[in-house]
């Protein structure tokens, strides 16, 4: 293994053109759908919430990405470990 290539900083993200994900979660769909509604009566540079809302939120299993004005919604589900050999 080596070590990764640089990661982008906060400053290339407030530079993005365009739509702007909003990565929402809740502990259950009711909860995430009430976060929903007062994220949009939130008056800020969206590029600034989306900042927010990926790196300081906690992550809950009912989840939803607004982009735009389009929501895709989900749930996380725990799955099993598998361990691949790759090169051997």
């Amino acid at each position: 293994l080596e070590q990764p290539a640089d990661v982008a900083t906060s400053a290339s993200f407030t530079k993005a053109d365009g739509i702007v994900p909003w990565p929402v979660s809740g502990r259950s769909p009711a909860a995430r759908r009430d976060q929903l509604a007062r994220l949009a009566a939130v008056d800020a540079d969206p590029r600034d919430v989306g900042w927010s809302l990926a790196t300081t939120r906690s992550e809950f299993p009912h989840r939803a990405v607004l982009l735009g004005d389009t929501l895709i919604e989900g749930e996380a589900r725990t799955g099993r470990t598998a361990f691949m050999f790759t090169g051997q």
